[in-house]
Order: structure tokens, then sequence, then C-alpha cells
């Protein structure tokens, strides 16, 4: 059960802290999708934010508690905007976002479903990676050189990520929401992480096909269930 109290922790720290993004953000087109921006507009922020940090010498052991309370101080502070302007009933969730949100959430447990019914998970795939850079960067910053020796074969993968240049953004979220739950090991995340990527992945695909695709609320919904239950 740990993992579904995980999972829902680091929504509610994703939702709070994309508040002041969905209300910057969240005009037009997009005034009755406030839910949904503040989801992943604070998913990206955070990935952002946390990357910053990490370039700037910074580790996820120091900044976490800075990150995450700057964005609860932005969050409140549109808050208050939106109660002064009294604009706070846009925020108001329709029907169809609450149905949205909630087969989102399902999808996230349908991620966890292996732990919560066997109890394991499968690392025969590109986890280790994730979780070896993870682990590195709570106590390191990015351009902390690794130094991959006989002891600690897993510095390979921070090193080869530093020299290659690839793209790190799921490590330094994980990294980050491990710092923020003082853990150790990212391993003790990962999961609940992963589930909250495909949470994402099932808000994203109905933004990007309703606002951009334009599509029948017919054809959403296809898709979106699709998305959601095709794992």
């Amino acid at each position: 059960m740990i993992y579904i109290v995980y999972y829902v922790c680091v929504l509610l720290i994703v939702f709070i802290s994309g508040i002041w993004l969905a209300s910057i953000f969240g005009r037009g087109i997009f005034k009755d999708s406030k839910l949904v921006l503040s989801f992943l507009l604070g998913f990206l922020w955070l990935i952002l934010v946390s990357s910053w940090s990490s370039f700037i010498g910074l580790t996820f052991e120091r900044s976490s508690i800075y990150i995450l309370g700057i964005s609860i101080f932005l969050s409140l502070i549109a808050l208050a905007w939106e109660i002064r302007t009294k604009n706070l009933s846009s925020w108001q969730p329709s029907k169809n976002i609450i149905m949205l949100v909630s087969l989102a959430f399902v999808s996230g447990i349908v991620i966890l479903s292996p732990v919560l019914i066997f109890k394991a998970i499968n690392l025969y795939n590109d986890a280790f990676t994730y979780l070896s850079i993870s682990d590195y960067l709570l106590t390191h910053s990015y351009f902390d050189e690794a130094r991959p020796d006989a002891n600690s074969p897993w510095l390979t993968q921070m090193k080869l990520y530093q020299v290659m240049g690839y793209r790190m953004g799921s490590q330094f979220f994980l990294s980050l929401i491990t710092a923020i739950f003082s853990r150790h090991f990212s391993l003790d995340l990962y999961i609940s992480v992963l589930a909250i990527g495909q949470f994402m992945l099932v808000l994203a695909i109905w933004l990007f096909n309703k606002y951009v695709m334009k599509l029948s609320n017919v054809a959403l919904t296809i898709i979106v269930l699709f998305t959601a239950l095709h794992i």
C-alpha cells in the first residue's frame, strides 16, 4: 500500500506545484481545463526547475525543500489572486474532466499492479540506468564528474550521460521526489513515479487531441481509453 500512498502524495505535489502556472495559462480556450493544466504544467515545472538546480551545482538533498517551498509559495499567491478576482469558480471541474482524471488515476494504478499483486517489479530493463543516475544526483550535482571503478560500476551510467549529454528529465524528477520523501534510494519511489508518468500521458494525450487535433468527443474517448488501459 505504501506505493499507492507515494503515488497519491506525488500527484498532490505535482498538482499544487502547477496551480500558479495553470492560473497564468489557463485562459481562453484552456479556461475549462485548469485542473488538467495544473497536473501537466506542475510536472513540467518540477522537471525543469530540478534540472536547473542540479546544473548550478546543488544536490537534491539540499535543493528539494527549496524547490517544493517555492512551488507551493507561487501557487498560494496564484490562489490568493484567483480569490481576489473572484475567479475561483473557474477551477471547478466538469463531469468530463473528473472522469478523465479518474481514468488517468486508474491507469497509474495499473502500473502499480505488479507490486500490489505480486510484491515485485520487473527490473530487467533500463531501470538500472534511471535508478543509478537518480541515486547519484541525490548527493551530487550534474557536473560533479562521476568516476566509475571496480567498487562503483553503477557510476558508468552517470558518466555515460555526462559525456554524451543524453536527456535526463525523468532522472531529475525521480531524484527530486526521492529527496522530498527523504529516502536514501530512488528504488523506493521508482514504481510510483512510473505511475505518475502514465497518469500524465493520459492527460497529455487528451489535451493534445482536444485542442490541437480538435477531435470529436467520441474519438477523444476512444483514444484516451486506449492510452489508459492498453499498457
